[in-house]
């Protein structure tokens, strides 16, 4: 059930009128706690015992830690059920990985092994609803919240179906006092900018992502050996382009069905592709993530207070190998962790600070935008051959050019003309925000409604959003 599927809009559509008519919050939480399950269950209703079984060790594993956290052993409980949180995530997601990587390496070392898998289906949202119990129980730890005592109120902070999928990752801080507090109905400026909101997140993903993807990414990519270096760089950008358009399209969808149901996350993205250095990237791009591996893990180890020169940049190079093998079970997305623990590493060795002159921004902005880039095209590839092919294509000058396509350039250009206008919105919004008639964001909503319907049509709901399978 894509968020850009007819299903999905029946089903947003069926539980915001029903949420009103209820009479008190419990019945709202029951209601959407059931929706949120058969949410669930469309994609493959036997992972569904998953799903509750973590709600379930992390739920009571909260009263535990908070119990022996009172009496000074807290931290030995929360080791515990930290523990058993990963087994699923283990199982499901990385043991076969890993047990075949070990196998390649003792074929490697003139040892045949035959690799023993388990063949499990991988559950979709795993990773998502996963640190979102991890963070639960370490937050009831760190003391930044009490026990929930609700098993509904609970099982609804994990499987909210606007982020039980692909997020954005929420904070228990953050969305369990807004369901102990009564609710709201938002008004009517705010649901015409949530529709608003909704539908430019829609349009991102089914008229830029997924242009982009059929028309120049998916074609380069699958038969990387034989591209040229332009062509190798044209999809790159659209790469680069489309990952931003498709994951910021599905966190703009997921934001606005919250809204719309009278909850609120935070922000996902603030303008990425603006940032003028790496550090800076990961403050912008993938905020629920950045910050849950910066606060769970990079200050859990020590952070910056680590003594010494070395031991921080340590730090950095785990919290982004984690943060890579968090996307998938592949040296793919571990090597693209790495590669950006690696550029972090150097600004902090070379004391890298914000560039204040306009010479300096652009310098700082193009040395960026290339890590960013090379690192999206191994995060894109099959596999590490795969993505040796790809960028060889940079220096193989005996590939054969191919012919101008002015249409893969009209794709490209306009998709990346789109993006940057919105970038530099919410640049300015961030400083200045812009306060638009209602009449003007009804007469947006339903213009990018009219486009939908007739550019994008045959394309909704027909191909997954990218970190659904994470």
């Amino acid at each position: 059930m894509n968020f850009d599927s007819l299903q999905y809009l029946g089903l947003l559509g069926v539980t915001l009128v029903t949420i009103r008519l209820l009479p008190n919050d419990r019945w709202r939480h029951l209601m959407l706690l059931l929706c949120s399950y058969g949410f669930y269950a469309a994609w493959d209703w036997r992972l569904l015992g998953l799903v509750l079984l973590v709600t379930a060790i992390s739920f009571v594993g909260g009263m535990v830690v908070e119990r022996h956290r009172a009496a000074g052993r807290g931290a030995g409980a929360l080791a515990v059920i930290v523990a058993l949180l990963l087994v699923p995530l283990a199982l499901f997601k990385y043991f076969d990985f890993f047990a075949a990587s070990l196998a390649q390496f003792a074929m490697r070392l003139g040892w045949h092994v035959d690799a023993f898998t388990l063949g499990l289906l991988l559950p979709i949202g795993i990773s998502f609803y996963t640190f979102h119990a991890i963070s639960y129980v370490a937050d009831i730890h760190a003391g930044r919240l009490s026990a929930e005592q609700s098993a509904i109120r609970y099982g609804l902070y994990i499987c909210f179906f606007p982020q039980l999928i692909a997020g954005p990752i929420v904070r228990s801080t953050d969305f369990l006092p807004q369901l102990h507090r009564p609710w709201q109905a938002p008004n009517s400026a705010e649901i015409t900018r949530y529709l608003l909101r909704f539908l430019w997140g829609m349009t991102k993903k089914v008229l830029i992502a997924d242009r982009l993807a059929a028309v120049i990414v998916d074609p380069a990519f699958a038969n990387p050996a034989t591209i040229d270096a332009l062509t190798a760089t044209l999809a790159a950008v659209a790469f680069t382009l489309m990952i931003y358009a498709d994951f910021s399209g599905y966190s703009d969808m997921a934001i606005a069905s919250a809204g719309l149901l009278g909850y609120r996350f935070k922000e996902n993205f603030n303008a990425p592709y603006l940032a003028t250095s790496v550090r800076e990237f990961w403050r912008r791009w993938h905020i629920s993530l950045s910050s849950w591996i910066r606060d769970y893990v990079y200050i859990a180890m020590g952070g910056n207070r680590s003594p010494g020169r070395v031991r921080p940049i340590v730090n950095l190079a785990v919290s982004m190998f984690l943060c890579g093998l968090w996307h998938g079970a592949a040296w793919t997305y571990v090597l693209w962790g790495l590669w950006h623990g690696l550029a972090l590493g150097i600004e902090r060795l070379a004391g890298k600070r914000e560039p204040a002159s306009l010479p300096g921004r652009l310098a700082g902005w193009l040395a960026t935008m290339a890590v960013v880039v090379v690192g999206w095209i191994v995060f894109r590839a099959r596999d590490l051959e795969q993505a040796g092919q790809f960028l060889g294509a940079f220096i193989d000058p005996l590939r054969p050019h191919a012919p101008f396509q002015f249409a893969l350039w009209a794709v490209l250009g306009l998709a990346g003309l789109v993006l940057a206008v919105e970038h530099l919105v919410v640049e300015r919004q961030a400083t200045k925000p812009v306060n638009r008639p209602m009449a003007v964001r009804l007469g947006a909503a339903c213009t990018l409604a009219v486009i939908l319907l007739f550019l994008g049509s045959p394309n909704i709901g027909g191909r997954n959003f990218i970190y659904f399978q994470f």
